[in-house]
């Protein structure tokens, strides 16, 4: 296996290779511990991430550091991949535990807007990075309220919690009723008011 700290970043050749390796191995893990049946991977997903971390990824630091911004990029894709191919919502977390970060310091990096707080870290692109990510995982928990037939309790609360959405009120209409005049009334019941 190559060594992702040094060899990704010094020679992108390298992430063609493992790009294959990684692949090779997901296929492997699905066909031999799932039987290929996509209904098991998803029920197994998290089993999935972790073989993937503990056997293809054993060696990426476990902090965040800006010359592995690439290699984040491209195991973010992979995950989401992963995601659509097996029909799950992507999450900061379940990144975070593919690619061995603590994800309570990312969601820090996401929410806290400060300058000096950013400004701890190696790079802004990082910080950038992270609330983009943030943001396709948003915008595929809107996707899937959008698509729903009906509603689905679950989702709408994670919407609430993890992404500060809010349900807003249905637009109220207000219906407008005609106001009868007295030559109305009397021309509804024939008679006429005209000489009055």
């Amino acid at each position: 296996m190559i060594n992702i700290e040094t060899d990704i970043v010094n020679n992108p050749h390298y992430l063609q290779v493992f790009d294959n390796e990684l692949q090779d191995a997901i296929n492997s893990y699905v066909s031999d511990v799932f039987g290929n049946d996509p209904q098991k991977v998803n029920e197994g997903f998290n089993r999935l991430i972790l073989h993937i971390h503990n056997t293809c990824l054993n060696k990426c630091p476990s902090y965040p550091s800006a010359r592995n911004i690439p290699m984040y990029e491209y195991l973010f894709s992979v995950y989401l991949s992963l995601c659509i191919t097996y029909d799950r919502l992507p999450t900061i977390g379940i990144y975070c535990l593919l690619v061995g970060l603590n994800p309570l310091v990312v969601e820090q990096m996401i929410y806290n807007t400060s300058a000096s707080y950013r400004g701890n870290y190696d790079n802004s692109y990082l910080f950038t990075m992270f609330q983009n990510i943030n943001s396709v995982c948003k915008s595929m928990t809107i996707d899937r309220l959008h698509n729903l037939r009906g509603s689905d309790a679950n989702l709408i609360f994670i919407s609430k919690a993890c992404y500060g959405l809010t349900e807003t009120m249905p637009v109220q209409t207000i219906e407008h009723r005609h106001v009868s005049t007295l030559a109305d009334i009397a021309d509804s019941i024939g008679i006429d008011v005209s000489d009055s």
